[in-house]
């Protein structure tokens, strides 16, 4: 009996310990690089797996959205600024309200660029408190009263 008693002990810890979240199962930030499993995580594998969790997933779309605003701004500031360096080569002329426009449309792409980093972290962080919540039940294995008398009961 007391070999049968600790091996089913030995089974229930086993298999409590495997329904815990491990640190692969969460996604990591190194570098502005994000990893899964140990391997990169591109947008698309993104919205893959965020696609199950509403907050996460809308996060992911503003952080899209400024993205493609970021690319945008940089776009149109680093032409004004080019345009503005082509007349002074090509006209011997300097547009000082082009080069400042431009500028200007380029700080903007900088803020992009934050603004898009922090709402993917925060995707990140909804994601990843989402898979502790959802696998906190596990296998519990309690002693009480069950409906043919006193024993272990397990719940899962």
């Amino acid at each position: 009996m007391k070999y049968l008693l600790l091996i089913f002990f030995f089974i229930t810890l086993g298999l409590s310990s495997s329904i815990a979240q491990h640190e692969n199962d969460s996604i990591v930030s190194e570098d502005n690089n994000y990893y899964y499993k140990g391997k990169q995580v591109y947008y698309y594998d993104f919205k893959n797996m965020m696609s199950e969790n509403p907050q996460a997933s809308k996060s992911l779309k503003i952080a899209n959205f400024y993205k493609n605003a970021g690319e945008l701004f940089v776009y149109t500031g680093t032409y004004l600024i080019g345009y503005s360096i082509w007349d002074i080569i090509m006209k011997d002329e300097h547009s000082l309200t082009l080069t400042a426009i431009g500028g200007g449309i380029l700080m903007g792409a900088i803020v992009c660029s934050v603004a898009y980093k922090n709402q993917i972290q925060n995707a990140v962080d909804i994601y990843n408190s989402g898979i502790l919540s959802d696998s906190g039940n596990g296998v519990k294995l309690e002693f009480g009263g069950t409906k043919n008398g006193i024993g272990f009961v397990c719940k899962f």
